[in-house]
């Protein structure tokens, strides 16, 4: 039992992976935009990740962050404004 806490300690309690924060991004914007998001890149923050997006069926391009301790989506930029098509 001593080696559990051991993982990740360079991680500063880090829960989201980036991975995790694409498929958040990925998830939530192509069930708002009815398509597939694309993720173009990420960029770690010490406490976020920026992420940029696009969505080509509604030639939509964005920026959003995801927190890496909560794993909360905010929407920080879009082409088109707040994207709800339903």
């Amino acid at each position: 039992m001593i080696f559990t806490g051991c993982n990740n300690i360079d991680s500063n309690d880090q829960k989201i992976t980036k991975e995790e924060a694409s498929q958040i991004v990925i998830d939530e914007r192509s069930r708002d935009c009815c398509d597939d998001a694309e993720i173009l890149s990420i960029t770690s923050e010490p406490d976020k990740y920026i992420i940029k997006l696009e969505i080509e069926y509604i030639n939509e391009s964005g920026k959003d962050s995801i927190h890496k301790q909560t794993g909360r989506l905010k929407l920080i930029e879009s082409s088109r404004g707040a994207c709800k098509l339903k």
